[in-house]
């Protein structure tokens, strides 16, 4: 009879040999090395087919050879590292083994690391695991002059005898930090007894087991079974149960752990995971790629070699979405394999953990994934090894010797392999409008902008984290330069000025601990319009803005950047305070390195040297450009008449001195010193409507900067607050040859330069010879639609249609100009785009757009309700809670007069709202449930009587959309109705086809963004 699952199906098994126990990682030859063998294997071995033992035996040995790491040969150029890197966890393993006491009523093995909650943090307990795994990793390491001691194998399994019976057991509650219980404690508690094998008494073994079971008994939840598991936590959950069930060879734990990672990558509305447009988020609202993105990422590695071939293994959509998030999310945030800091959240405070730490993390996770993947994948798994090579080239910062031996014995094969050829940075520009990052790519620089929203947070202070973070996510920018490759992992943190931060505008007031930081789901204090359009198609040139406010002050401005080929152009206006608030614009703030030994910077402006004076602010009045060696120019632009712009710049050389326990609670105190330049604009006590506009030219020199001062290229044609509007002049630098560049930020509907909307939005526009490029976007996520006018100027005659994406509409491309019909809502900011090229010598058909407010809208309830009538609300609910309790809604249009079948050419229903999540918790911030409209029903009804009883049956299922926590625009595509017969009025139903979360959007009497019915047809 075969053998089944959990499931019930036939379970297949993997490819090794019968009895094949003594090469999958039985006992070594070795006397004193531990077995992996699980207790009881031998026994069911003897009684079951062949395989069973060896299956469990196989995933020990994986599991060993991950945390282990191979050897690496002598030859290879990195043994001498990899030997040092032994030695160097030899000692620490010694130190820790010389303190550890497992004796009679020990109730800890270490007297500096307490554990109970009256004795000591949460945290103790992960650290004591972390201390026993880390003399059981050299105990298992060949090259260790511990591998194999029995005396220190016997010791460490005795701690981990008195760490069980102490804290960590079965039916024992959590106190503290509910990841130390979950994750930190039971992930090293595992691993330590993979390692450990048969050394670990078959008591304290079987507690450990239980007591992983006891505080993780399904993956699929966490923080003591509160709230869904998402995104990293996910898969680390995941991996603790995997490695339980090999430890017990219990089949259901490991299906149970293979089974949960089903759709952890697949793209969410909102909240925690991975998104559509690459954005990475946890915590709700903060953006984590670099971080917990890379925790997930490894975990996904580590999961997927070890089930790989097994019933368990981690499925092909799985290991392509994971290959996939490499590409779309980690390349573009990664520079000379340096992590960019703007997406690692609160682990910038941490000093042990820098953007060059999580660059190396994520390359050994590269390498990892290639090894996991099928030989049908071999392209994939060289160009991972490739892009893994360049990043370990590049970063330095820390001697491949002082990383964790295991990582070293992973990469040290492909930094060794003349076959893998480094891969080349990325060029391009790159938006994340769902965790409000923006980066752009050139040779040699990248810059990157974080910005933040009512959706995400300004940065994240947690557990004592990151404690000056205030300004990271508002209007910050980070410039990464080939030459000055670690200019933020050199104590950058505990140094740089956290009220100048590079590109704010900023109240200079005091802020405590964590101001302005997402605290324990306290509301984000953020700005709606927010985000960025772009990059138009074939050019990599973009555009970003805010509507900034400050934390806790009346500052507010509006703020926008340009991202041109070889410059970014920021511009602000109406920068205005009271209440006796001092303002600033910070134009750069370099880091120059040790004073000893500081990086050459010499700092000129408008041609004449600055003095080197530390210490002193140095005014300069009216400047034009500026520039600073080692970094790049700077070029001030003028502004629109009427806007008062700064009259100043000013500048300060200085040695900082600052410790990482300033901003980190668990941080050295020991105080570091860096020597700082920083440029800025001072505007002065309770500014009014203060402006400015410059470029940032990366890496020019004086003389190139000098120049671009006196034809700068780019003007700003408009700058207040209803819109933004910068156009480059014909042949300038940093647009495609022959190119012009249009860039509009509407903050509320209005016209400039050659364009008009009548709703908020972003737009560029680039006009080529052959071509005429757009993209619009919706960064305020408030409008439905936009209709937009391009001049006759701004056109440039006749066009017709190229290419254009779904949603966006040329409704004609005549000797007036363009109009067109922009679906912005629902999108998440994302970028619409459309080319158009030189049309024939008539002008293109005409189409026409109509928005229609319904004549009549009502909820109708079943149930116990069925009969009553509820026309009159201004919230239309939709919920099928599977209770019986089922409510839709009923909308009814009245048509255009002449409205034919065949004349729409598309049809919309736009419905805005939101899932309550009254009182909200994290969990309940990432609701999200569908919502379908079904096709023309009967039309004879009242608003005013309708009810579950007398309302007309639905019609056909039309389109579909997602309603989230998030109040936002769905649009729902009913075209395939509109093309049938249409006479007078249309009556459409919004329902749920199975449950879902309830759903409550505005009607027609909320007064303002009630539902529309957009109609496109041919005249």
């Amino acid at each position: 009879m075969a053998r089944t699952g959990p499931t019930g199906g036939p379970r297949r098994r993997i490819v090794v040999g019968a009895g094949a126990f003594l090469a999958l990682g039985g006992p070594s030859a070795r006397p004193g090395t531990a077995s992996v063998a699980p207790p009881g294997a031998r026994e069911e071995a003897e009684r079951a087919p062949d395989d069973v033992y060896a299956v469990y035996a196989e995933l020990l040995r994986r599991r060993r050879e991950t945390l282990v790491g191979g050897e690496v040969p002598a030859g290879n150029p990195s043994h001498a590292d990899h030997v040092a890197a032994v030695a160097a966890w030899d000692r620490v393993a010694r130190r820790h083994l010389e303190s550890l006491r497992t004796g009679p009523g020990r109730t800890t093995p270490w007297d500096d690391l307490p554990l109970g909650e009256e004795a000591g943090p949460s945290s103790n307990t992960t650290a004591v695991a972390n201390r026993l795994h880390a003399i059981a990793l050299c105990l298992a390491t060949p090259a260790s002059r511990l591998y194999g001691g029995a005396e220190a194998t016997a010791r460490v399994a005795e701690g981990l005898r008195v760490l069980h019976t102490s804290v960590y057991h079965a039916g024992r509650a959590q106190y503290g930090n509910w990841w130390d219980w979950e994750i930190g404690t039971p992930g090293a508690v595992g691993d330590t007894c993979v390692l450990l094998g048969d050394a670990v008494g078959a008591d304290t073994r079987a507690g450990l087991l239980a007591a992983i079971d006891h505080f993780v008994p399904d993956p699929r939840r966490m923080l003591r079974d509160s709230l869904v598991s998402t995104g990293a936590n996910r898969v680390d959950l995941c991996r603790i149960t995997a490695v339980r069930g090999a430890l017990s060879a219990d089949p259901d734990r490991l299906a149970l752990a293979s089974s949960s990672l089903v759709g952890v990558l697949d793209p969410v509305p909102i909240g925690d995971g991975f998104h559509a447009d690459g954005s990475f988020l946890m915590h709700t609202c903060v953006a984590y790629p670099g971080t917990y993105g890379e925790v997930l990422l490894r975990g996904m590695v580590e999961l997927t070699r070890l089930l790989a071939g097994t019933e368990w293994d981690v499925g092909a959509a799985e290991r392509a979405r994971t290959t996939r998030v490499v590409e779309q999310t980690f390349v573009p945030l990664v520079h000379g394999g340096l992590m960019l800091d703007s997406v690692r959240g609160r682990a910038i405070s941490r000093s042990h953990a820098r953007d060059a730490d999580d660059g190396f993390l994520l390359a050994v996770d590269a390498v990892g994934l290639a090894a996991a993947l099928p030989p049908e994948e071999a392209a994939t798994a060289l160009r991972l090894r490739s892009l893994a090579k360049r990043w370990l080239r590049r970063n330095t910062h820390r001697p491949l010797a002082e990383r964790p031996p295991a990582r070293i014995a992973a990469v040290a094969g492909v930094l060794a392999d003349p076959d893998v050829p480094e891969a080349d940075e990325p060029v391009g520009h790159f938006a994340f409008p769902d965790m409000e990052r923006i980066v752009h790519r050139r040779p040699g620089w990248t810059y990157s902008l974080s910005l933040n929203s009512d959706r995400v947070a300004r940065h994240e202070y947690m557990n004592g984290e990151n404690a000056r973070g205030w300004h990271t996510g508002d209007g910050m920018f980070q410039l990464h330069l080939d030459d000055d490759l670690f200019q933020y992992t050199d104590e950058y943190w505990p140094t740089v000025d956290p009220k100048r931060l590079p590109g704010i505008t900023v109240d200079t007031a005091p802020l405590p601990a964590g101001a302005g930081g997402d605290n324990d789901h306290v509301p984000l204090s953020g700005t709606r319009w927010s985000g960025a359009v772009g990059p138009v198609a074939g050019s990599g040139l973009g555009l970003a803005g805010m509507d900034f406010r400050g934390i806790d002050s009346p500052l507010r401005a509006r703020r926008s950047w340009l991202f041109l080929d070889d410059a970014v152009l920021t511009a602000s206006c109406g920068v205005t305070a009271d209440g006796g608030r001092r303002i600033e614009t910070v134009v750069d703030a370099r880091n120059l390195h040790a004073p000893d030994d500081p990086r050459p910077a010499r700092l000129t402006v408008d041609g004449t040297e600055a003095p080197e004076a530390l210490g002193e602010t140095l005014r300069h009045p009216r400047p034009r450009w500026a520039h600073l060696g080692g970094t790049g120019g700077y070029v001030f632009l003028g502004l629109p008449e009427g806007v008062p712009g700064p009259h100043e710049l000013l500048s300060r050389r200085e040695d900082r001195t600052g410790s990482w326990r300033d901003l980190n609670v668990g941080g050295p105190t020991a105080p570091v010193t860096r020597r700082h330049l920083t440029l800025w604009h001072d505007h002065g006590t309770d500014p009014t409507g203060a402006a400015h506009a410059h470029l940032l030219l990366p890496g020019a020199s004086s003389t190139a900067t000098a120049a671009r001062a006196a034809r700068p290229g780019v003007e700003v044609v408009a700058l207040d607050e209803g819109v933004h509007a910068f156009r480059t002049a014909p042949g300038a630098p940093g647009v495609p040859p022959g190119a012009r560049l249009t860039a509009v930020n509407f903050f509320a509907a209005g016209s400039a330069a050659g364009i008009t909307a009548d709703g908020p939005c972003a737009v560029l526009v680039l006009r080529e010879p052959r071509a005429l490029r757009i993209a619009v976007s919706d960064p305020s996520r408030s409008a439905a639609v936009v209709r937009l006018t391009l001049d006759r100027e701004q056109a440039g005659g006749r066009r017709v249609v190229r290419e254009s994406d779904t949603g966006l509409t040329v409704l004609s491309a005549g000797e007036d100009g363009v109009h067109l019909l922009a679906e912005t809502g629902g999108r998440h900011g994302a970028t619409l785009a459309a080319t158009l090229i030189p049309g024939p010598g008539h002008a293109a058909p005409h189409r026409r757009a109509v928005l229609l407010e319904p004549v009549a809208d009502a909820t109708v309830r079943g149930g116990a309700h069925s009969g009553e009538n509820d026309g009159a609300s201004a919230v239309l609910t939709v919920h099928n809670g599977g209770d019986g309790d089922e409510r839709r809604a009923y909308l009814r249009f009245r048509l255009p007069r002449g409205t034919g079948a065949g004349d729409v050419r598309r049809a919309v229903l736009w419905v805005r709202g939101h899932v309550p999540n009254d009182p909200g918790t994290r969990e309940d911030d990432m609701l999200h449930t569908s919502l379908r409209a079904r096709g023309p029903a009967g039309k004879d009804w009242s608003e005013t009587d309708l009810t579950w009883d007398t309302a007309p049956a639905p019609g056909p299922a039309l389109g579909e959309g997602r309603v989230t926590t998030y109040d936002d625009w769905t649009g729902l595509d009913v075209t395939a109705a509109a093309r049938r017969p249409i006479t007078g009025e249309w009556t459409l139903v919004l329902a749920q086809d199975g449950r879902g979360h309830r759903v409550r959007l505005n009607s027609g009497e909320a007064g303002e963004d009630g539902p529309l019915l957009q109609l496109v047809t041919g005249r």
